[in-house]
């Protein structure tokens, strides 16, 4: 019996001298150059846009994934750098050769989006729809966040401190964040987006809300010098109707 123990002993030992020199190694084994450039590559077919990596790391211990540093992706209409991009693969699939991103994590991402002028007909929400790709069931955690919101040069509405979780399920979108803005110094938002069939149900909280910090305003000649309010509703947004509840502070 004394005996089995010792060789189980060191078994298990050699076993985990071998693991670790490999989680070691590991980064000098396996082209990361390789893989950088088919994640760029991924992402850009994915997102349609300009998408480059400065540098990337693999985790071995803990939670395996890679870390992209650097992240740059350029649209049509918006710049989003991200400090750190963590992508956590699905592991079964790793040793089938394919990369299957499960879960995604955001650390300090910074988005820029310039929208268009108010010009035109309203915006046809079904040809939109239509030109969002159908992502893969994941996840999407991110923390540190910023958003900028301009037109023609006019910042119209920046967010800090952003957190949030999203769960991609088919065509829903499950999400819930929170953060400050420049109108608000917190908001909190819950719900749930189905783009297949254009539904739309959640919750909203904003506090000490101040209008006149806003650029552009529906009403100009009827835009207060200052407010502070707080406001919570409930939405629902189905078959081309939009219902909510609201209570005010």
């Amino acid at each position: 019996m004394k005996k089995f123990l010792k060789i189980f002993v060191i078994s298990s030992l050699l076993f985990f001298l071998v693991l670790g020199a490999l989680g070691l190694l590991l980064p000098y084994l396996v082209n990361l150059s390789a893989i950088k450039n088919r994640i760029a590559e991924r992402l850009s077919q994915t997102l349609k846009a300009q998408v480059k990596v400065q540098t990337l790391r693999i985790r071995v211990f803990g939670r395996p994934g890679l870390s992209a540093e650097g992240v740059r992706v350029v649209g049509s209409n918006y710049l989003l750098t991200v400090k750190s991009l963590r992508l956590y693969p699905d592991v079964q699939a790793l040793w089938h050769r394919r990369l299957v991103i499960k879960d995604f994590a955001l650390v300090a991402p910074e988005l820029i989006w310039v929208l268009e002028k108010k010009t035109g007909p309203p915006r046809d929400w079904k040809a939109w729809r239509e030109r969002i790709p159908l992502l893969p069931a994941t996840k999407l955690a991110v923390s540190q966040g910023k958003l900028q919101l301009q037109r023609q040069g006019i910042i119209l509405l920046e967010v800090s401190d952003l957190s949030a979780d999203l769960a991609l399920k088919g065509p829903q979108i499950l999400w819930e964040t929170e953060g400050k803005a420049n109108l608000a110094p917190r908001f909190y938002s819950k719900g749930r987006l189905n783009l297949e069939s254009l539904t739309l149900e959640g919750v909203a909280e904003v506090s000490q809300v101040d209008l006149s910090s806003l650029k552009e305003f529906p009403f100009p000649e009827w835009k207060p010098a200052r407010t502070d309010f707080s406001l919570s509703t409930a939405f629902v947004y189905e078959n081309g109707t939009f219902i909510a509840g609201f209570k005010g502070e």
